[in-house]
């Protein structure tokens, strides 16, 4: 099945931002958070567009384990002491 043009926008915007809500307002153009929220979950749930954001994300280098790895040496780290 074929992106639509918003759904385009919706991805690359999501892709910049890392939020869906975000992504939705503007390539939507709506107006209520909680719309733009709602648009933004279902689009995250669509199968073609999973697809093509997990395929940038893996192009970019950002796969599940360079995800695990940098989380697991930001616990390592620790938290600074105030």
């Amino acid at each position: 099945m074929q992106l639509t043009l918003k759904q385009r926008r919706f991805i690359a915007r999501y892709l910049e931002t890392g939020s869906a809500t975000e992504a939705a307002f503007e390539a939507y153009g709506v107006k209520n958070r909680d719309v733009a929220a709602s648009i933004g979950s279902e689009n995250l749930r669509k199968p073609n567009i999973k697809r093509v954001i997990q395929y940038a994300l893996e192009a970019a280098g950002i796969t599940d384990d360079y995800l695990a790895m940098s989380l697991k040496k930001i616990i390592d780290a620790g938290v600074p002491e105030i």
